[in-house]
């Protein structure tokens, strides 16, 4: 599949204008590439087409160890692909509801991908792997000027690879789950440079180099991991990335029983009256202890959770880290939004759940719209927080 010819054309001639896009220079994907992505901003903002953002309501589903996220509002896509990208694995999880579809990888001779925020695009002279590489929603056309060259490399790229959260459940598992197919590499291609760290301490021993988004990537000789969306949510995934983190760093005393996690202040989404709530904890837990994931290394991130057995967080990427807790048993998150990620890794690391949800500090939640809403700071009501702490 590529983005540039009709699909009708006889499968030989398909064939070799896909060798072709395949072979074309660097900078003329980018020019032709800025040039789509301009006209497409053109036409959203005329509303002759529908804008490619997938915004939740958005749903998690979890089935036997995989999950995967659907858009509502638009019954051709889910969360991550736009038909006919990832057209197989898009229709395996459909029907098995994400019970059978499984990670895989496709071999690249030679190709490009467009590797940006949003997700990733596959050209190549193999169709399958071109489409079923392919994921993300969004602007994925909007790539940057940088152009990499990558080689003999396996390749695990997709839609928010940079964050901590997705890199740790999405990434890192699922090449824990590949990595005996890994060992014939000589080298490992990521989008997450704290990924590295994480991946080592892992056991991986190849070189480990990274693809930033926003990059255009010239592949010869690669194969490339088609991602599940959101995902290879498995337990024992979870628990064995987590035990090798804890296992690599040197003996020392761990953290607290109950901790409460905050986001680093340079972040958005703050729980803006974050004092008051861990006053509030310490009543009823006096040994609370008050992290925040952002200002510290990851050897201090672990050994601060790798005792907790009840963690309160505000919502966002740094509350992943309770993934390192050997014995989670309560995961209480205060959310502005409402949104599933973290909670449904806590239930998958079997740990009871509870949401207690804020509201933005400028707005009524009904006010905003998602888009908004998601970076919006918040504070939460103190009662509604402590009739969940005096039921743990």
């Amino acid at each position: 599949m590529t983005p540039f010819f009709p699909i009708s054309l006889g499968s030989g001639l398909l064939a070799g204008l896909r060798k072709r896009v395949a072979q074309l220079p660097a900078n003329y994907l980018l020019y032709t590439t800025q040039l789509l992505w301009s006209l497409r901003k053109y036409a959203e903002s005329r509303g002759w087409i529908r804008p490619l953002s997938c915004q939740p309501g958005h749903s998690v589903l979890l089935r036997d160890g995989h999950w995967w996220q659907h858009d509502p509002l638009n019954p051709c896509t889910s969360f991550y692909f736009t038909l006919p990208e990832g057209r197989t694995l898009f229709d395996s999880l459909v029907t098995s509801r994400g019970t059978e579809a499984m990670i895989t990888s496709y071999v690249i001779e030679r190709g490009w991908l467009f590797n940006t925020w949003s997700g990733l695009i596959a050209l190549s002279a193999n169709r399958i792997a071109a489409q079923e590489v392919s994921s993300g929603c969004g602007d994925r056309m909007a790539v940057g000027s940088r152009i990499y060259s990558i080689g003999e490399s396996f390749i695990a790229l997709q839609r928010n690879q940079a964050n901590y959260a997705h890199f740790l459940v999405e990434v890192a598992t699922s090449l824990v789950a590949f990595e005996s197919r890994l060992a014939t590499f000589p080298r490992l291609t990521i989008g997450s440079r704290f990924g590295r760290e994480i991946l080592h301490r892992s056991g991986f021993r190849q070189e480990i180099d990274i693809a930033p988004p926003q990059s255009l990537l010239r592949v010869r000789e690669v194969e490339v991991m088609r991602m599940l969306p959101s995902g290879f949510l498995h337990p024992d995934l979870l628990h064995e990335v987590s035990s090798r983190v804890r296992d690599s760093l040197p003996k020392a005393s761990y953290g607290a029983e109950v901790v409460l996690l905050i986001r680093s202040p340079r972040d958005s989404r703050q729980l803006v009256n974050w004092r008051e709530v861990a006053a509030r904890i310490a009543t009823y837990f006096p040994d609370l202890d008050v992290v925040v994931p952002g200002e510290l290394s990851l050897e201090e991130q672990v050994y601060r959770l790798s005792n907790a057995k009840i963690v309160v967080a505000a919502q966002g990427a740094h509350a992943i880290n309770i993934i390192w807790a050997k014995c989670l048993e309560s995961y209480i998150e205060i959310t502005a939004n409402g949104d599933g990620y973290v909670a449904a890794v806590a239930r998958a690391l079997g740990a009871r759940v509870e949401q207690c949800f804020g509201a933005p500090v400028n707005a009524d939640s009904n006010e905003l719209p998602y888009s908004k809403l998601q970076f919006a700071d918040f504070q939460v009501d103190l009662g509604s927080l402590e009739a969940l702490i005096r039921s743990i």
